[in-house]
This record gives structure tokens, sequence and C-alpha cells, in this order.
């Protein structure tokens, strides 16, 4: 019988969080399929009415979010490719790194391409 790796648990657990976060906005996401770097795509409503907004996120998941603070706890860290950063920073619409902690439930993000503006 397979087993079921924590990595998918945590993942699983990831995008109902986000999910449940964007109806309570009342926007609405769809989780991409294939993925190709990017989780879920988000259209964003304002009163019940589209708008023509919309973001990419990328979702990742821990159960050690201490793992990824930095040594003086300011900011938080997570390793990701030169070549998906370079990919997303050439996208139209926002592309969004979101950090789910398993045990709060807390999720942090970054825009990618303000992140890599910053950096210039």
């Amino acid at each position: 019988m397979p087993d079921r790796p924590r990595s998918h648990v945590l993942e699983a657990y990831s995008r109902y969080k986000l999910h449940s976060k964007f109806v309570n906005q009342g926007w609405v996401s769809w989780d991409l399929s294939p993925d190709y770097g990017e989780d879920i795509f988000v259209r964003i409503f304002t009163d019940g009415k589209a708008t023509p907004y919309s973001f990419f996120v990328q979702v990742k998941a821990t159960d050690k979010i201490d793992d990824h603070r930095s040594k003086d706890g300011e900011y938080l860290k997570y390793t990701i490719k030169i070549d998906h950063l370079s990919h997303w920073n050439k996208f139209w619409e926002p592309v969004i790194l979101m950090l789910c902690d398993a045990k709060s439930g807390d999720i942090y993000w970054e825009i990618i391409q303000d992140y890599l503006q910053d950096r210039g």
C-alpha cells in the first residue's frame, strides 16, 4: 500500500487554506494543471463584480517555519531557482510566492516582481 508523503499533505493543506482565503474575499481561484511553476490563478472581484485584475500564486508550505527565518528573525527566506525568477519577472500579471506555516495556519507572501525590482 502506498504511503502519502508529508509534502503531499502540506501541499493540499496550503492550497485549501489559500482557496478559502480567496473565497472569503469574493475572489475566484483555480488550481493550475499541469503545473509549470505557478500553482493557482486568481481573479479579483469587487462587490461581486469582475475586475480586470488577476494574479498567479506559487504555493509552498512548511511544518518548520523557523527554518525559513533569517538569523535576525526580520524576514523569511525561501530558495527559488533563478530560471523561475527570471521567467516570472516577464509575466504581465503579478506572481506571488506564498509560504504557509502548517502549524499556525499563517500565510506569508511576496510579489516576485516587486522583490526583484527592489533588488534591481
